[in-house]
């Protein structure tokens, strides 16, 4: 068995591990636990199943990747194919097809979809195949019963102006509270419980699954500074979509084709200054003086410059500097704003307290230049000295708030600071 490998799908960061898809992110925040096929005979035990024919394709936003599993056990044989699609749109669709070699009896056999158990008390819309869908909670305590019946699809909001929907098709599909057993979350699967079991199972007989998972709304996108040695593995757990690069005047920009993930490019100094950008995955530009608010005949070039990539301008400094030295024009694509949270002073108590400055920082923001895509740099990097400190609990915990801040207050983008200094097991969101 090899290690599980990180994947993404659009906004979807996810691990592929052993046939399965496993803790499934959008913004940084768990949806999906688990995405797994199983077969349970008479007596609920779960059949093995050996992967064959494995076969993974990769990009940076997208996968592919196919192989048969082979069930086997006390002479039950079912082997199935299975596809599973990941797009750059954030659609990831799981296809099941399975034939039985043998007759037997079983309980269940299909896909099964484990939602976090973060959900609990959180919204969510439950489609039905017969009737017409439902806004409901998922249980904060703990359901006895189902608490979703006939479901069709689960839509849930990972983070405020964002949906995530797993659409069931191929069979009728229920909803349990997997805590009654001491599980942490709640699984989706076929074959209600009302109906009769075990149901008779005859060689050739077939089972065809599909699960498709999509995205709606425009959420949070979480980056973190660019740095080559940056851990993948870290930047996919804490959901980091893009990267955040800072050049300076006359910085060679070769290394950033490298990156393995879209670039929001913060250009200091003056149009002249600018390098070639050919050859580098651009998410956004901005071009930022060393001392002063871009004008805005500098965003005006970058559009003309790069037509079809976001663009703007900001302030190296702080929020207080563009505050006071407001844009001299309108219509900017990006407004982007560095926040040093240890401005006023590097005591640990204060730090979490502070954070709802950071929401009044992007209202006002967001008034000085309506319209544009606000992002918010977090600048704790300009304080080397503090790295430990940011990579344990503490700088897990704001980071944590902020992220949840700036979902709730509209923010486009939210950089993490520094790629290396992210604690390598997030808390949970």
């Amino acid at each position: 068995m090899s290690d599980p490998r990180p994947l993404r799908a659009g906004s979807w960061s996810l691990l592929f591990d052993d046939g399965d898809l496993r803790d499934l992110r959008v913004d940084g925040v768990c949806v999906v636990q688990r995405i797994y096929a199983a077969v349970r005979d008479e007596r609920w035990r779960t059949i093995p199943g050996v992967l064959r024919d494995l076969q993974v394709e990769a990009g940076a936003d997208r996968f592919r990747i196919t192989y048969r599993r082979e069930h086997r056990l006390d002479g039950i044989a079912f082997d199935a194919d299975v596809a599973i699609d990941g797009g750059a749109d954030g659609r990831i669709t799981v296809s099941f097809r399975g034939a039985a070699l043998s007759a037997f009896s079983r309980n269940r056999i299909g896909l099964c979809v484990l939602h976090d158990h973060g959900l609990a008390g959180a919204w969510v819309r439950v489609a039905h195949n017969d009737g017409p869908a439902e806004e409901s909670r998922f249980p904060t305590l703990i359901s006895p019963h189902q608490p979703f019946f006939d479901v069709a699809a689960i839509t849930v909001r990972p983070r405020p102006g964002r949906e995530a929907m797993v659409r069931f098709i191929g069979e009728v599909f229920e909803t349990e509270d997997q805590r009654n057993w001491g599980d942490a979350s709640f699984k989706t699967y076929s074959t209600p419980q009302s109906r009769p079991k075990p149901v008779a199972v005859a060689v050739g007989d077939t089972v065809e699954q599909r699960v498709e998972l999509s995205l709606s709304g425009h959420g949070l996108a979480l980056a973190a500074e660019w740095e080559p040695a940056a851990d993948a593995g870290v930047l996919t757990a804490w959901g980091v979509s893009r990267l955040r690069a800072v050049l300076a005047p006359g910085a060679d920009p070769a290394a950033l084709r490298a990156a393995h993930l879209p670039l929001d490019l913060v250009l200091q100094g003056p149009p002249e200054s600018w390098p070639d950008l050919a050859g580098l995955r651009l998410a956004s530009v901005v071009a930022v003086p060393t001392d002063r608010t871009t004008p805005t005949a500098w965003v005006q070039r970058l559009s003309e410059l790069l037509p079809g990539i976001p663009v703007g301008g900001g302030h190296t400094r702080q929020f207080t500097e563009l505050n006071r030295s407001r844009p001299d024009g309108s219509g900017w694509g990006v407004l982007d704003i560095p926040v040093d949270p240890w401005v006023h002073g590097e005591e640990p108590s204060s730090l979490l307290p502070n954070v709802p400055g950071l929401a009044a920082i992007a209202a006002s923001a967001q008034a000085i230049m309506p319209g544009a895509a606000l992002h918010l740099g977090l600048a704790h990097g300009r304080r080397p000295h503090l790295a430990e400190r940011h990579r344990g609990e503490l700088g897990t915990r704001w980071l944590r708030r902020v992220i949840d801040m700036a979902a709730a207050a509209g923010v486009a983008t939210l950089s993490l600071g520094p790629a290396g200094w992210l604690s390598s097991a997030p808390s949970p969101a």
